[in-house]
């Protein structure tokens, strides 16, 4: 039985190692008895990348060097390139004319792809006039004449070291009389008239007619105001996050300095009551001595003592004592304090001599807890100076070494 029971404790630690082991293995295996016997090398696959790889060997007399090799991926034979080749030269002639009705009358954008045959195959292409027709197939007819111009486009199909150039004498025509090129040719010309009649004036007019059509200028549009909204709405967060964080931070101090002050407070109830004073006179003469301390320079009035003091104008309203303490405990919401207020409340329910025993062993035990919180935050601040004493260790170690090393260097 209990060697089950440990084996259900240490169960995933077990199963991680057995795992692991077996991977190893399998991966020692496969890369020392498994695969292609010794000198043989596997290639890319069609397609791929050439790789750049190093073998190491050894000779008789048991030196080991390197080589490096350059491994390309696996080619076709001669035949077969050529078949792809032709292939890719069908692909590219049934989708490169585009929109165009032939090569005669081109008026629009080309399709020139860069690959083809499942990307086995490239294409690179190369235009006689690129300010007509662009390496990428854009056509620029808005400056064509009537008659056309005839421009040359080279297009060279390669696989690995063998290519195959087309060459095709393209018919550039301008833009077709009422599409939208030859409407911004029109729109062109206009505004340039425009342009060329008013220099001597601070502004003109764009036209707003261009062949009988009606022309609508629209102000280039900025994200200035999106932006702005956008650092708007991140400013806000910041701020309710800083908010809510001043406010944790507000509220942790506060818890840390009510349990710091427990133990004082349960002290002063337990020695003030122990000598026989009811519970409403404790609380008064603590309020009293209080009152008297802030009369002496330098004087900072602790949290629980604000707290009674709230407690006690309660108590002076006509709250019950019973509620008000309980109030109390509610207001501060720490465990230390239910527990003293219910120790209150059993002292209003059955006197004072069992009351002062339990806030006797109360203090003390606050007492014994205040004595390990300081404990842990002293170990605390030691962990938090220990990276800036390293960081000055090594500051002094270069500062010691480096005349040292350079010394060495001359």
């Amino acid at each position: 039985m209990r060697k089950w029971k440990s084996w259900k404790e240490h169960r995933s630690s077990i199963l991680a190692v057995a795992v692991f082991t077996l991977l190893s293995v399998m991966l020692f295996i496969s890369q020392n008895y498994g695969g292609e016997p010794e000198g043989t090398v596997s290639r890319q696959g069609e397609g791929e990348p050439t790789e750049s790889r190093t073998f190491t060997y050894e000779t008789a007399d048991g030196e080991s060097q390197q080589i490096d090799l350059e491994v390309h991926p696996v080619e076709r034979e001669n035949a077969e390139v050529q078949q792809l080749l032709e292939q890719a030269v069908e692909e590219w002639e049934a989708v490169f004319l585009g929109e165009n009705k032939s090569e005669n009358e081109i008026t629009g954008n080309l399709v020139l792809e860069n690959t083809f045959c499942d990307g086995l195959v490239q294409a690179v292409y190369e235009s006689s006039d690129y300010t007509v027709i662009q390496d990428d197939g854009t056509v620029a007819n808005e400056q064509v004449g009537e008659d056309g111009v005839i421009v040359t486009l080279q297009a060279e199909f390669s696989y690995a070291d063998i290519s195959r150039t087309e060459i095709r004498a393209l018919q550039v025509m301008p833009p077709v009389q009422g599409s939208s090129q030859w409407l911004r040719q029109q729109v062109q010309k206009q505004s340039g008239k425009q342009e060329a009649k008013s220099r001597t004036k601070e502004t003109f007019q764009l036209p707003q007619t261009a062949e009988g059509q009606k022309i609508y200028w629209k102000t280039k549009e900025t994200s200035d105001w999106y932006l702005l909204l956008l650092l708007g709405g991140a400013a806000v967060v910041c701020l309710e996050w800083q908010k809510k964080d001043r406010i944790r931070r507000q509220a942790k101090h506060r818890e840390a300095c009510l349990n710091r002050e427990y133990p004082q407070m349960v002290e002063q109830l337990s020695l003030l009551m122990g000598v026989g004073l009811t519970l409403r006179r404790t609380w008064e003469r603590i309020l009293e001595m209080d009152r008297k301390m802030q009369k002496k320079k330098g004087y900072v009035q602790r949290i629980y003592m604000k707290e009674m003091h709230r407690t006690y104008l309660d108590i002076r309203k006509g709250m019950g004592e019973r509620e008000a303490y309980e109030q109390l405990a509610r207001r501060i919401g720490l465990p230390s304090y239910r527990r003293l207020v219910s120790i209150l409340n059993r002292n209003l329910e059955k006197g004072t001599r069992d009351v002062c025993e339990m806030l006797g062993e109360e203090a003390r035990e606050a007492w014994e807890i205040r004595k390990n919180q300081a404990r842990k935050a002293g170990e605390e601040a030691g962990m938090k100076l220990l990276f800036p004493m390293m960081l000055v260790f090594v500051l002094i170690l270069v500062m010691l070494l480096f005349p040292a090393v350079q010394s060495f260097s001359l």
